[in-house]
């Protein structure tokens, strides 16, 4: 599992064209972001084949209950959502780590400490 909307920027692009540009493809949705940071996450990790760097973009959107009823998901972006608190997430992230990405894990562990949010920091494996 991994991000709900993600992707790479272009060339000439910014961080913040390429998140609104990523959730209206992948998801449908036009709503306002809130830049939560940019971040670099080494994802070399030896117990997976993953040898991959990133600097992420992360943002946060509070869709409406309309906006969520209009969502439309692109089939060649995202099979389905499955709706987890954070605490679900980390919670599975302990228990089952190879079900997600380490991108996923890294961008868990920023977002809660930049909000200051009582999750324990998921161990990137």
């Amino acid at each position: 599992m991994d991000h709900s909307a993600a992707g790479h920027i272009r060339q000439g692009e910014g961080y913040d064209e390429s998140a609104v540009r990523e959730l209206e493809k992948e998801l449908g949705l036009e709503v306002p972001l809130n830049k939560i940071g940019l971040f670099y996450a080494d994802e070399r990790v030896p117990t997976r084949e993953s040898r991959i760097v990133h600097y992420f973009g992360l943002y946060e959107a509070k869709p409406s209950e309309k906006d969520l009823d209009n969502m439309v998901l692109s089939k060649d972006e995202v099979m389905n959502l499955i709706p987890m608190t954070l605490k679900e997430i980390a919670k599975s992230m302990l228990n089952e780590p190879m079900k997600w990405t380490t991108g996923f894990m890294h961008t868990l562990n920023f977002y809660a400490k930049q909000k200051v949010l009582n999750l324990p920091p998921v161990h990137i494996r």
